[in-house]
């Protein structure tokens, strides 16, 4: 269920599309933050905000990479929505299994 227990409508429906313009920690990732409430990386759990270290490490993931959704057929409203991120610490979103 987490993370997506937590989002508007339980992560069945579209949130919007972030403005690309700004970055993630003044502005598409707290504004996921604040429509979803969670503070915690989606991966390993490490909070985001208990001080400016751990909020320098805060990211926003595409839950379904957006070459792998066009790969998919993923429509480009679901693919690049807030439906399809989640917040997370810099190491866990550096990290691919496949490099392993």
């Amino acid at each position: 269920m987490e993370p997506f227990g937590f989002y508007p409508g339980e992560g069945r429906e579209l949130l919007g599309q972030p403005n690309r313009t700004d970055n993630c920690r003044h502005g598409y990732g707290i504004e996921l933050q604040k429509m979803t409430g969670l503070m915690h990386c989606a991966y390993c759990g490490v909070s985001l905000v208990d001080d400016y270290y751990r909020w320098l490490l805060m990211v926003v993931d595409h839950v379904v990479s957006v070459g792998e959704a066009k790969r998919l057929g993923i429509q480009s409203e679901y693919r690049g929505d807030f439906i399809n991120m989640v917040l997370c610490c810099a190491g866990c979103n550096g990290f691919n299994p496949r490099y392993k």
